[in-house]
């Protein structure tokens, strides 16, 4: 492995982990948007 591929992978292991971080975020804001719509029903 060439010192170019390991700078290659170590940027792909970045943008995944972004996309993880990104998806997460918006799974938490999924959530809390789901809770206010179910508190609205019930007010």
């Amino acid at each position: 492995m060439s010192e170019k591929d390991i700078k290659k992978a170590a940027e792909q292991a970045k943008d995944k982990e972004q996309e993880l971080k990104d998806k997460k975020e918006d799974a938490k804001e999924g959530a809390e948007k789901t809770k206010d719509d179910i508190q609205k029903t019930f007010e």
